[in-house]
């Protein structure tokens, strides 16, 4: 009897720790009636979410636990601005693999152009003596989604450059292969790069002519890369599905790890961190924690602090706490919205990874600016930042967010 007894314990206890609910589950289960409907369609919704747990012991030592939701890395979605965050980490690399000590982030450069409908770019009115520099188009991509800024850094880097280099980080799945908010670039013009230079008070210090890629790149391979029903296309309405095959493409993962291997660079092995100085680094924290008005230069008057803070912030009417600091980048086009975002209280010690990506197309027509943005999307990355904050705050953190606290915003 005692035996039978002991065996159905055993038994109970086996199926107890196989049964028991992951974080992200019981974080999930606890959101409010309309987030609960939006989980119910996920999968229309596209609906992905990676969420990070940082443990940090005595040594200073660092690992995460991860956690997803919906994952499908086959699953093509279009990633708008978010490419914009390893561009920038790209264009540092590139700066420091010159091996020039004249070019830093801070040396003037300009851009000239050799076809239409390139242009060039001599000067940025948004800084303060007027010079355009790398520091000051990494912090425009950062602020508020700069697409001329990201532009100019994926012409500096060059189509090819840039997609050898999320080869060489172990991204092979993605694939970066045009410019933002640039809709007169062809295909083929997306191919070529602007020639640009370097100068100082003295006269020229590096020049770089055009590039052209000949290297193909498609997601035909891709599960559902032609979505929806129709699409406007200069004023036309065309009855087919739109075509994303040639698109830009980061899998949520590849972002997520992206952003770790900036902010938490010991938690990434080797091949995935991103070669950059302490100083680059810092520039890097500072521009994505960074809220629009506490920059002067360039100055962003009435632009609320959550603009392009989704998570825990969308949808917030009044400013965003004080200790609480947001680095992410955000993209949002087609319908769809996505942010990768590490968070942190400065007060509580609470820090945490999470990303998350949804698509809000009721009526799958595109480029027809009906979108349940903020019907649906923000309020759902919010709630969502929020559940995994309340989570994070029953945990014990012994993060040392005093090297955030001297982050100096201009």
């Amino acid at each position: 009897m005692l035996r039978y007894i002991i065996a159905c314990l055993l038994f109970v206890g086996f199926y107890s720790a196989f049964s028991q609910e992951t974080p992200i589950e019981k974080i999930l289960s606890e959101g409010s009636r309309e987030f609960q409907d939006v989980l119910l369609h996920a999968d229309s919704l596209e609906v992905q979410i990676i969420y990070s747990q940082i443990h940090r012991n005595a040594e200073g030592n660092v690992y995460l636990e991860t956690y997803t939701f919906g994952i499908d890395e086959k699953r093509y979605f279009y990633p708008a601005s978010t490419v914009k965050m390893p561009v920038a980490c790209f264009a540092l690399e590139k700066l420091n693999e010159m091996n020039d000590p004249r070019l830093t982030m801070d040396t003037p450069m300009a851009f000239g152009a050799v076809r239409k409908p390139q242009y060039a770019l001599l000067k940025d009115s948004t800084e303060k003596d007027g010079k355009l520099t790398i520091r000051h188009l990494i912090k425009k991509i950062f602020l508020t989604s700069d697409n001329e800024a990201y532009n100019m850094l994926y012409a500096f880097c060059g189509q090819k450059d840039i997609n050898d280099r999320l080869n060489s980080k172990g991204l092979s799945r993605s694939k970066i292969t045009h410019r933002v908010g640039a809709g007169q670039f062809t295909h083929d013009d997306n191919k070529l790069s602007n020639p640009y230079f370097f100068y100082d008070s003295k006269g020229l210090l590096h020049v770089e002519s055009a590039r052209y890629n000949s290297v193909e790149y498609d997601h035909i391979e891709l599960d559902g890369c032609r979505k929806g029903d129709g699409y406007y296309s200069k004023g036309n309405f065309i009855e087919e599905p739109f075509d994303f095959c040639k698109k830009n493409f980061l899998s949520l993962q590849n972002l997520h790890d992206i952003l770790i291997a900036i902010v938490i660079p010991d938690a990434q092995n080797a091949k995935a961190q991103f070669n950059l100085t302490s100083e680059q680094r810092k520039a890097l924290w500072t521009f994505m924690s960074q809220r629009p008005n506490e920059s002067i230069y360039p100055a962003y008057p009435g632009i609320d602090d959550n603009y392009v803070k989704f998570l825990q912030v969308g949808d917030l009417e009044e400013g965003m706490p004080e200790s609480l600091r947001i680095f992410n980048k955000v993209g949002y086009a087609y319908g769809y919205l996505t942010d990768v975002a590490y968070i942190v209280d400065l007060d509580r010690r609470i820090e945490f990874v999470l990303s998350a990506t949804i698509h809000v197309n009721a009526n799958r027509i595109y480029n027809d600016d009906t979108y349940e943005y903020d019907s649906v999307g923000i309020p759902f990355l919010a709630e969502l930042g929020r559940l995994v904050y309340k989570h994070e705050s029953r945990r014990n953190h012994n993060f040392d967010t005093e090297v955030l606290k001297r982050l100096h915003y201009d």
